[in-house]
């Protein structure tokens, strides 16, 4: 194992600290530590000028890559606000998750378009969380129609009307926002929406719709996975995350 540049020592050690709170599940002191570890980073990346994450990456030679520990941060954010029925909470770590990935945006290698993409649907699916709709709604439809081929943006946006809705799901606007996606020849991972559609009636108990939708599938040689995702494996979105911790 490469050694820590020592001029990031405190850096390092800040970040590694954080993660022995993760560990003991202890999330106060996680983001209480983690946000001086941000402060701390952001000041270094300005003294050299480093323009991306990655830049910074090759002079930290840390313990933890920064791009992997921002993605901890982040899904450490998303996580207590998940868990919470506290409208303080939801509110306060909201903000901060949304603060997060705005400048997240900021320092990432030009074809990065993943995690440009995770971040906007973080900050609009945040929204949503706070019960800002008006507000996520916005912006989902600001990023889908500057680029209507996000598949996974569309799964982003009609998930908040079911998939992360605690209380009074909206099928038909679910469905309206999947459907419409589907209407985009050039739609990117066009059989997740498709999954995620059949997942959506299969849910409501809409079985003639299921079948006509998995009908139209199998006769265009696409056959949809009828077995969900477990909530532990991997996010199909391609994030890194768990799946309950990002698209479920």
């Amino acid at each position: 194992m490469n050694k820590v540049n020592p001029i990031y020592i405190e850096l390092n050690d800040k970040m590694q600290l954080g993660y022995k709170y993760l560990y003991k599940e202890n999330y106060t002191e996680v983001i209480k530590t983690w946000l001086i570890t941000w402060n701390i980073l952001m000041d270094e990346m300005k003294k050299i000028s480093a323009r991306t994450f990655k830049e910074f990456d090759d002079v930290f030679n840390g313990t933890q890559f920064v791009t992997n520990w921002v993605g901890d941060f982040e899904d450490c954010l998303n996580s207590i606000i998940s868990n919470s029925n506290n409208p303080e909470i939801i509110d306060s770590y909201g903000n901060m998750r949304i603060d997060l990935n705005k400048q997240i945006l900021n320092f990432l290698e030009e074809d990065d378009d993943l995690t440009a993409e995770n971040s906007n649907r973080a900050i609009a699916e945040t929204y949503f969380m706070m019960g800002d709709i008006e507000k996520g709604e916005g912006l989902f439809e600001t990023y889908l129609n500057e680029d209507p081929n996000w598949g996974w943006g569309w799964i982003g946006w009609s998930d908040q009307y079911w998939l992360c809705k605690r209380e009074k799901p909206d099928f038909k606007r679910s469905e309206q926002i999947l459907l419409k996606a589907l209407n985009h020849p050039g739609l990117r991972d066009r059989e997740d929406v498709e999954e995620r559609l059949l997942e959506l009636y299969s849910e409501f108990g809409e079985t003639d719709k299921f079948e006509e939708v998995n009908a139209i599938l199998n006769s265009n040689n696409k056959i949809p996975k009828k077995i969900k995702i477990g909530r532990n494996e991997p996010c199909p979105c391609g994030s890194g995350k768990k799946y309950k911790k990002c698209c479920g």
